[in-house]
């Protein structure tokens, strides 16, 4: 459905005007006869000499997104390339636009032709094998994604605090810094498989299972040896003592907020 916008006498003498609003056409009164005359939403094709209206201005960085998205995985058909040809056959580019498209190419870095880039020889520190990786990957430092999880383990590539790439300025708390660690993590796996994975207080193996404190609680070894930061929570012996841990389901975990449970009257499985 079209709407009109009627400008001019409409009483029958000629002279009256109708553009659609929100159609590319627009319609002039002849008598009692309208003739419509192809164009834009507006009523005017765009002609030779007109300055458009975005002349100057860049489009914004959501913009060129769109415009982007616009144009991928689209195909131009042989009867559109002949056309552009066609339009383009015979133009002749003025000396500003020659030099404006001489200096965008110098800043283009086109790959030669049927030339390979010379890849880098490295070795795996975890398997010791040989790989080599082009010279756009020289961080890569495993070989595959296996050994990438074993050296991680191993520190092999340590890339906490500063070195890594989303370091933000430390905002990441203490106890969660402790317990994404590697240290965390080997002393969590000595204790589970201590405890054959098995709750040390009701002896279940189907629960969710957690790692506890014990007998030194973990808020009681941050308080008492002032640990302020991770170096300080690496060099207290306490904090990763084997002995110093146990195997409790969730339920019998929350038990230990009040003290519920004692370490002294549990016997361990394994022992």
């Amino acid at each position: 459905m079209y709407e009109w916008e009627v400008k001019g006498a409409l009483d029958g003498q000629g002279g009256g005007e109708c553009r659609s609003i929100n159609a590319r056409a627009a319609g002039v009164m002849d008598g009692e006869r309208m003739v419509f005359q192809p164009g834009n939403k507006f009523g005017r094709r765009f002609e030779k000499g007109m300055i458009p209206k975005n002349k100057g201005r860049s489009p914004s960085d959501e913009t060129r997104e769109k415009m982007r998205q616009a144009w991928v995985g689209r195909v131009v058909s042989q009867e559109t390339r002949a056309k552009m040809s066609k339009a383009f056959k015979g133009r002749v580019f003025t000396e500003e636009h020659r030099r404006n498209l001489s200096l965008a190419n110098q800043r283009r870095t086109v790959w030669p032709a049927g030339k390979k880039a010379e890849k880098i020889k490295k070795t795996c520190p975890v398997c010791m094998a040989d790989f080599e990786v082009i010279p756009a990957r020289t961080d890569k430092t495993f070989c595959n994604r296996q050994c990438a999880v074993i050296g991680r383990d191993k520190g092999y590539s340590d890339k906490r605090g500063e070195k890594n790439g989303h370091w933000n300025g430390g905002v990441t708390s203490l106890r969660q810094t402790i317990y994404s660690s590697k240290e965390y993590h080997k002393w969590r796996g000595s204790i589970f498989s201590r405890d054959k994975k098995t709750c040390q207080a009701c002896y279940s193996t189907t629960n969710p299972l957690q790692v506890h404190h014990t007998p030194h609680e973990f808020a009681e070894i941050l308080r008492d040896f002032h640990i302020k930061t991770f170096e300080d929570a690496l060099a207290c012996e306490i904090l990763w003592d084997v002995n110093n841990g146990q195997v409790l389901c969730v339920n019998c975990h929350r038990k230990t907020y009040r003290g519920n449970i004692l370490r002294e009257e549990i016997t361990y499985s394994s022992l």
